[in-house]
Formats: C-alpha cells, sequence, structure tokens
C-alpha cells in the first residue's frame, strides 16, 4: 500500500520533471498505458485511465496532434479505431522514465487512476466526489487531525487548494474545521462521522489498486 503523501511526492516529481511543456500528468499517464497495452480501443483506454469518454476524447486529440499516439481504423472491425505509440511517443516516454526513479513514475501514474477510481468509490448519486477531495478525506483518514498548512505539506499543493477543498467536504457535513486551541488563527481539519464512512470506502479502492 501506498499512503497519498508518497503519492503527492511522486506526482510533485513527475511534474517537475515535465516543467512547463506541452504534457501534463495525465498525457504521461495515457501515454503509459498505450505503450503496455497497445494495440487498444478508445473504450479500452478509458477504462484503463477511469476517466469519462469526454475527458479520454480530449486528452487523446492532444496526444494525436503531438505525434505522440496514432489512431487507425482497425483492419478487423472498421468500424473500430486502435491506438499505437508513434516512435516520438516512445521517445517521450523513454525520457520521462529515464529522468525519473522507476519506482517513482510507476507510483505516480498508478495514483492517478486509484484516485479517480477512490473518488467515484466515495461519491453519491447526486453528489460527486471530486479526487481532490477525495485526496484529502483520505489523508484526514490516514494522519487524523490536519492543520490546513500541514495538509498543504502533505498533499505537496497550496493552502488555498485545500481551504477549498475543506470548505466543499465541510459543506457536505464530511469534515470539520475547528481552531487550534493554541493559536486560534490556525484551523484544523477532522472527518465527521459521515466523512470517516466515506473516507473508508475511498480507502479501500485506494489500497486495492496497488495490491
Amino acid at each position: 500500500m501506498t499512503s497519498t503523501a508518497a503519492w503527492c511526492k511522486a506526482c510533485a516529481a513527475l511534474d517537475e520533471c515535465l516543467g512547463a511543456g506541452a504534457l501534463s500528468a495525465d498525457d504521461v499517464t495515457a501515454l503509459a498505458v498505450v505503450s503496455r497495452s497497445q494495440p487498444l480501443t478508445v473504450t479500452e483506454l478509458t477504462c484503463a485511465l477511469a476517466l469519462s469518454k469526454a475527458k479520454t476524447t480530449r486528452l487523446l486529440r492532444h496526444l494525436i496532434g503531438l505525434d505522440l499516439v496514432a489512431e487507425r481504423v482497425s483492419p478487423r472491425d472498421r468500424r473500430r479505431s486502435l491506438l499505437r505509440m508513434t516512435p516520438r511517443g516512445e521517445n517521450i516516454l523513454f525520457e520521462v522514465g529515464h529522468s525519473l526513479d522507476s519506482t517513482v513514475l510507476d507510483t505516480a501514474l498508478t495514483g492517478m487512476r486509484a484516485l479517480r477510481e477512490a473518488a467515484r468509490a466515495g461519491s453519491a448519486p447526486d453528489a460527486p466526489l471530486a479526487p481532490g477531495q477525495a485526496l484529502l478525506l483520505m489523508a484526514c483518514r490516514e494522519t487524523g487531525t490536519l492543520e490546513v498548512g500541514d495538509a498543504a505539506r502533505l498533499l505537496c499543493c497550496g493552502q488555498s487548494s485545500v481551504s477549498m477543498a475543506a470548505r466543499q467536504l465541510v459543506a457536505r457535513g464530511l469534515l470539520a474545521v475547528r481552531l487550534v486551541s493554541c493559536d486560534h488563527r490556525r484551523h484544523s481539519l477532522a472527518l465527521t462521522s459521515r466523512g470517516t464512512s466515506v473516507a473508508a470506502g475511498a480507502h479501500r479502492v485506494w489500497n486495492a489498486a496497488w495490491e
């Protein structure tokens, strides 16, 4: 099992490796899936990434436009398209893997899918849980009470992002915000009983992804 904090550190390393270039972490995840499973259909890629069909389509347009992935009609069924890596795509993926420790890259890529699936597991039919919200709930479950600043450092993100996710979770009755007794300028985050149940369900799915 990999903790949410360890995954966030791996993602931060991947983001630093990619810099301000044309590729995002989601792009690299998609390239890795295509490289390992090619040829595959768009539907298979959508399932592997745990994304919606619309998001996968946008992602593919970007990668095809950069000549990293090629889409061809299946010779066995002309109604289906198959995805393959281009030589340029394979070179880019190799360069990213060469720049990072293989364990770091695998952790980052596995966790992206795991987080999306965990968010789905914690969602209610009328109240979907965003991946960032699921991440904060699981981090609180792993560590107990968390201050906002500590959560930002743990999850390698800004305090404003943590505060926004926390407000949304408080509004849904999943998280409680309390003043720190020794300093009323600081706030701590704690799961409510309902939040504990939702976080446990998300965590089960998260943990299963690493087995």
